[in-house]
C-alpha cells in the first residue's frame, strides 16, 4: 500500500468521523392538514428552502421542504398510522446546522399554536419513527 492510498483511506475515515446529524420528530393529530401544509411551506420558504414534495418516495408524504444537497436540512410531514409525523432533519459531512437550530423553535411554536397541547416532541434517535421510502 502506497502512502497516497493510506492518506486517502485516513482522509475518508476522518471525513466520515465528522458526519453530524440532528433529528427532531413532532407527532400531531391527523387534523388541520391544509393548515399544517401551509405552515410548513411558509416556514420553509422563509428560510430559502425549496419544496420537494413531488420528489418524495416516502409513503404518506404530505409536504417536504429542503435546503442543500450533501449537507442538508429537511422539514417534512407524513401520515403514520393515525397521526402525522413532522420531521425536522439535518445532516452534514462537516460543521453547520444553523438553519436546523433556527427552525426547531419556530416549528415547535407553530405546531403548538395549530394543535394546542397535542404535540409530542422526540429528539431520541432510538424512539424516532424512521422514514422508509418505497423500495
Amino acid at each position: 500500500m502506497t502512502f497516497r492510498h493510506l492518506l486517502a483511506i485516513v482522509s475518508a475515515l476522518a471525513l466520515n468521523g465528522c458526519q453530524t446529524a440532528e433529528h427532531t420528530q413532532f407527532t400531531v393529530p391527523q387534523q388541520h392538514i391544509a393548515e399544517l401544509m401551509s405552515v410548513l411551506r411558509t416556514l420553509g420558504s422563509r428560510h430559502s428552502m425549496v419544496e420537494k414534495t413531488r420528489e418524495s418516495q416516502v409513503p404518506g408524504t404530505i409536504v417536504v421542504m429542503s435546503q442543500g444537497d450533501l449537507s442538508f436540512t429537511q422539514l417534512a410531514a407524513r401520515r403514520y398510522k393515525g397521526d402525522i409525523l413532522v420531521d425536522l432533519f439535518y445532516r452534514s459531512a462537516g460543521v453547520g446546522g444553523q438553519l436546523y437550530r433556527q427552525l426547531e423553535p419556530e416549528v415547535t411554536q407553530a405546531l403548538e399554536q395549530l394543535y394546542s397541547g397535542r404535540v409530542t416532541v422526540e429528539h431520541d434517535f432510538r424512539k424516532i419513527v424512521p422514514v422508509h421510502p418505497h423500495t
